[in-house]
């Protein structure tokens, strides 16, 4: 069984949700003896061998890191003689480049990995999106939601239609996370990419506020992103800058540090405005650090499974801080008991996936 991942930036650059996710399944076929390869684009194109795993990188044109698009990507599937094609991320033209070219031998997965609205210009795109899914819809084999709302979403907001629907989270590696040692520090932790939709402004808001009460306490926000500049404007304005560590994005490469920084934090807070599914507050949770978010989206999911500490959006800025500062205060409190799904879960029921579609054809 022959299998490639598609993704529309290579995990050799890139690291958010949807590279994790591939880098993952990929990883995880790979070491069982699966024929996997990563099929992906890049600035500067190049053949490689990422975490074991052969990438097939091919040139874009990609007017923001939201949109991609690559003729030469679906020629070079269109050239190989694969048994499985996977895509992943929803809000990008290569999926349904690919959804549009699928051969009748093949097995063809759709993982929409959605990760919100984040502009007007975006918010107008899901109509053609919509209506381009439901187009070819019929030349989809199976469709893998990351959870419960995100299925939902699709199926009833959206009115697509698949006939055949799995839920399979993004996993965590505990047993590499347990291995690293820390000692906690005062400090606040936040990742994600910096962008208007996952609320890092608001966060600094609050985070000003908790710092009059709790003066030694610091932020750490790791990610990057287009606000940045604005960020740290207004982390300036708010007199803060002094203690708030903009520490842009953490490769792959350097995932012992980004798992660091989660642990050894008193806690995690995110206050995105929408998650598919949110990885990042799964190795939170994992890290044994309380994970402070809002019960939007499918984040609801981890405050309702008591995995995480819920605040509400609608709240003012000043009871979000007391709240936060409550957590800190005490974050062995707040620790979740339980731990997310483990990778070694994700990938077996990925695997047991590509088997069933392969049986079928």
């Amino acid at each position: 069984m022959k299998i490639a991942l598609v993704c529309p930036r290579t995990p050799r650059e890139s690291f958010a949700g949807i590279e994790n996710l591939v880098i993952q399944v990929g990883k995880g076929l790979n070491a069982r003896g699966v024929d996997v390869s990563i099929v992906t684009t890049a600035e500067h194109p190049k053949p490689s061998v990422f975490e074991e795993i052969s990438v097939q990188e091919f040139p874009r044109w990609a007017p923001s890191e939201n949109y991609f698009l690559s003729p030469e990507l679906v020629k070079g599937l269109e050239k190989g003689k694969w048994d499985i094609i996977h895509c992943f991320g929803y809000n990008n033209l290569i999926t349904f480049m690919v959804m549009a070219k699928k051969k009748k031998d093949q097995c063809l997965v759709v993982s929409p990995a959605s990760a919100g609205t984040s502009s007007l210009f975006r918010k107008m795109l899901l109509f053609p999106y919509r209506h381009l899914f439901n187009w070819y819809s019929k030349n989809i084999d199976a469709v893998v939601f990351l959870s419960e709302f995100e299925k939902n979403l699709f199926l009833k907001d959206l009115r697509v239609n698949p006939t055949n629907t799995w839920i399979i989270p993004i996993g965590v590696d505990q047993r590499f996370i347990d291995s690293i040692k820390v000692q906690k520090k005062h400090e606040i932790v936040s990742v994600g990419r910096l962008v208007k939709n996952k609320g890092f402004d608001r966060l600094l808001q609050i985070f000003a506020i908790i710092s009059k009460k709790d003066p030694g306490l610091r932020l750490r926000i790791i990610g990057k992103g287009v606000e940045r500049v604005t960020l740290e404007h207004l982390a300036k304005e708010l007199g803060i800058q002094d203690k708030v560590d903009f520490m842009g994005e953490i490769p792959f490469s350097r995932r012992t540090e980004l798992f660091t920084f989660l642990k050894q934090a008193k806690a995690f807070v995110f206050l995105s405005k929408y998650e598919s599914q949110g990885v990042v507050i799964s190795e939170a949770i994992a890290s044994k650090t309380p994970a402070i978010i809002f019960p939007n989206s499918a984040q609801k999911e981890f405050i309702d499974q008591g995995w995480a500490v819920g605040v509400s959006e609608n709240d003012t800025n000043e009871n979000i801080a007391e709240k936060i500062f409550e957590v800190v205060s005490n974050p062995d409190e707040f620790v979740s008991k339980e731990n997310p799904p483990s990778i070694e879960e994700i990938i077996q029921r990925h695997q047991e996936l590509y088997e069933k579609l392969k049986e079928k054809k």
